[in-house]
């Protein structure tokens, strides 16, 4: 049962990912997908503001009600370079470890809406906000 629910997960994803992007000849490979991963760079999903607005929490209602997104950086932690200038990039202060680091967006009511490529730990939230191309979209 397990072995079937695991294979319907991965057609799911392929299929997903064959109709997001078009891609019709997509093998769901983990090399296919770091490849198409690294490929894509950044994903972004905006949804319409009608959309959004359609299924705002109540939570958002009055000061918030305009909101089309909620902006966050998440870290992940990572091996711990040999090399001292790669330590100094990928050490993160604030989690006292070697991490890189992703914008993510939500919407209000909880969709994953964009997601940044990963940058190194020791960079601040506001940079990875500018690099990540957000804010020209």
């Amino acid at each position: 049962m397990l072995r079937e629910i695991e294979a319907l997960r991965q057609q799911l994803q392929t299929y997903h990912l064959q109709n997001s992007w078009g891609l019709q000849r997509f093998a769901s490979s983990p090399e296919d997908i770091r490849f198409y991963t690294s490929l894509l760079g950044s994903v972004c999903i905006w949804m319409s503001p009608a959309t959004v607005k359609a299924s705002l929490p109540h939570d958002f209602d009055g000061c918030y009600n305009n909101t089309q997104v909620v902006l966050d950086c998440t870290e992940l932690q990572c091996q711990t370079p040999s090399s001292l200038l790669l330590q100094s990039e990928v050490f993160s202060t604030y989690k006292s470890h070697c991490t890189f680091k992703a914008m993510v967006g939500m919407s209000p009511h909880g969709t994953l809406t964009f997601a940044s490529a990963l940058y190194e730990g020791s960079m601040s939230d506001k940079e990875v906000f500018h690099q990540s191309g957000l804010h020209h979209s």
